[in-house]
């Protein structure tokens, strides 16, 4: 299947992404199509938060974008968590805190 890869974090995205930018895929970042994956902030910042809640910051990537083939279990495994999917941010928020407990950060 086709699929959009970030260049930066090797996220996947669905292959209709920047046929719907700005309506269902990167709101609010601009007319250019760029990967909406999230990206830790430890340069500069502390963690913040109690408990299984602490957690350094985020930002949008922003990175380039390629268009790949995958498989759909590749795709599957591989997938970004959109931002309109997740308004709240609590999937998107768990996964970072989960990289950031990984990497020995938090």
């Amino acid at each position: 299947m086709n699929a959009l890869r970030c260049s930066r974090t090797g996220i996947l995205f669905p292959d209709d992404y920047v046929e719907n930018w700005g309506k269902k895929y990167g709101i609010g970042l601009g007319p250019v199509p760029v990967s909406e994956a999230l990206v830790n902030l430890y340069d500069g910042h502390e963690a913040s938060g109690q408990g299984e809640k602490k957690s350094f910051p985020v930002g949008v990537c922003r990175a380039p974008l390629s268009f790949i083939t995958v498989s759909e279990a590749t795709f599957k495994e591989n997938a970004a968590i959109i931002a309109s999917d997740d308004i709240n941010m609590n999937a998107r928020a768990e996964v970072m805190r989960s990289r950031q407990r990984a990497h020995k950060r938090i």
